[in-house]
């Protein structure tokens, strides 16, 4: 049940990032309070990428520590093949909120 309830959530966040991109800049807010935004996934997580105090080398390297980071923090798989789909399972697993502003 829990497998089939996440795939909704990823389906129903990757509808929402594709809205919002449409109507202009994304706002997402992180679980410490850090507020990020772009015009599209990939400038939301590479602003994520770019907060980083001891950021990694590369951008995908990013991803895919980030979902290591997911995965242990609250057990969420988080895919680093693509910027949407990296966004769409951090916000289907609570790790980051979409902000309406």
């Amino acid at each position: 049940m829990q497998l089939q309830r996440t795939f909704c959530n990823v389906r129903q966040a990757q509808f929402v990032l594709a809205v919002s991109s449409k109507w202009g800049k994304m706002k997402i807010k992180t679980l410490d309070g850090f507020i990020a935004e772009g015009e599209n996934a990939e400038e939301v997580c590479k602003a994520l990428w770019h907060s980083m105090i001891f950021a990694d080398a590369d951008f995908q390297t990013w991803m895919v520590n980030s979902a290591k980071r997911a995965k242990m923090w609250n057990g969420a798989i988080v895919r680093a093949d693509s910027a949407e789909n990296h966004l769409a399972d951090l916000i289907a697993n609570n790790v980051i909120r979409l902000l309406d502003d």
